[in-house]
């Protein structure tokens, strides 16, 4: 029996028992396509591909692939959520961190934004979404995001929000203060806040410019 199958064998067996409701071939697409990401170290359908038995040639296995992708009776969060809350329960009534960040695809023309459970120097993905265009992202744009962690993170202790200087609109921090968590949001040397006095002071340097 060849490590992919041992392997397939054993995420068929837990992917099954969260999932009795759906269709036994999507799930058995499903965990061949993890199966793949596994063993190829790679999250391009073509290296993904290679890892699925079929007597099919390669662009057969991956056009396989792709149909799956593109069903549309596979729905993202209901095949990925039922997992995140089995792992939650380890956190349940103890502080974590979590952590947004972002990047561009297809060529800058659209913009891939995830917030992950920060664990052992990994990311665990929690929740994430697709918006078109670049540049710096609203709050607005990505409450229903938070708002969905906020749900899943209901039972751990605290929660301490992680983000680059993208994310340094004091909206931000709002938010994270209207859940209760807690925040750390990098910003950059050269910005000023404005105190409830009217100071404008600069968070690097110790000098304060008049109102």
């Amino acid at each position: 029996m060849s490590n992919s199958s041992i392997l397939y064998a054993r995420l068929f067996k837990v992917l099954r028992a969260d999932h009795p409701e759906i269709r036994i071939t999507r799930i058995a697409n499903w965990v061949w396509v993890v199966v793949g990401l596994i063993q190829a170290h790679s999250v391009h359908l073509s290296q993904i591909a290679q890892h699925i038995p079929s007597e099919a040639q390669a662009a057969g296995r991956l056009a396989q692939v792709r149909r799956w992708l593109a069903n549309k009776f596979i729905n993202v969060e209901t095949f990925y959520e039922p997992l995140m809350q089995t792992v939650l329960q380890q956190w349940a009534s103890k502080p974590v961190f979590i952590i947004l960040d972002g990047c561009a695809v297809n060529h800058k023309a659209l913009q891939f934004f995830r917030l992950s459970l920060s664990h052992c120097f990994r990311a665990l993905p929690l929740a994430w979404l697709v918006v078109e265009g670049t540049g710096l992202i609203q709050m607005e744009a990505c409450a229903e995001l938070l708002a969905q962690v906020a749900r899943l993170l209901a039972l751990t202790s605290s929660v301490t929000f992680l983000a680059d200087r993208g994310f340094r609109d004091t909206d931000w921090a709002e938010k994270c203060l209207a859940f209760g968590w807690n925040y750390l949001i990098r910003m950059a040397n050269n910005t000023y806040v404005t105190l409830p006095d009217g100071r404008c002071v600069s968070i690097h340097f110790d000098q304060t410019i008049p109102p």
